[in-house]
């Protein structure tokens, strides 16, 4: 049996959710609660396998709850749960922590793999974000990073793996001239005055997994 603790600040999506796991004999509802205050509140005596977080929470978000979650129950396993599905915001829970990032708009079906995987496993990857942290993102230097836009951290890591100007504008479905500009804008935002530049930088900044 999985125990699964609910944190969102509507209650419908948690009498919601709560419906849907019904048909699902091996997963139980442990708790449930409104905010991140809350959570914390009752944290020493919670007890379950893996926590749903919404992330957008009133007052402290989930990022916040995640932290103090991480710090008092680190064996919890805590899936954030977005309407954001901006690959930065992935790779920030999964930095903070999380075991699993998924939009709120995933099926039941996705949910309910989600729990299984990370209570077997300790980590969910949902399929959008699979390429992007298969290389295990970890920024050493933020300010620098936080320049880049989610397409240009992927030419970036697809230029670090080889991948020609032409092939990397088949990939991301963008003109030969949009990559090479994009590349060029990669470039002067990092300060890097060549190719390798650019190979440092993501040896030190990029931990490939």
């Amino acid at each position: 049996m999985i125990n699964v603790f609910l944190v969102d600040d509507h209650e419908i999506v948690r009498e919601g959710f709560k419906k849907l796991v019904k048909e699902h004999n091996d997963i139980n509802i442990a708790g449930e609660a409104k905010s991140a205050e809350e959570v914390i509140e009752r944290m020493p005596k919670i007890a379950c396998d893996v926590m749903l977080i919404d992330l957008y929470l009133p007052n402290k978000n989930g990022y916040q709850l995640l932290v103090e979650l991480k710090k008092q129950h680190p064996e919890i396993k805590a899936i954030i749960m977005s309407i954001n599905p901006e690959q930065k915001s992935a790779l920030r829970a999964y930095k903070l922590g999380a075991a699993g990032y998924l939009c709120k708009d995933s099926s039941i079906q996705e949910i309910i793999k989600a729990i299984h995987k990370t209570h077997e496993n300790g980590r969910y990857i949902s399929p959008e974000y699979a390429e992007l942290l298969a290389f295990q993102t970890i920024y050493s230097n933020q300010d620098e990073v936080e320049k880049l836009t989610d397409i240009e951290t992927n030419i970036l890591i697809m230029l670090y793996k080889g991948l020609e100007i032409r092939e990397i504008a088949k990939k991301t479905n963008l003109s030969v001239v949009s990559v090479f500009n994009y590349r060029k804008k990669i470039f002067e935002n990092l300060k890097l005055q060549n190719n390798l530049d650019m190979i440092h930088f993501v040896k030190e900044n990029i931990i490939l997994g």
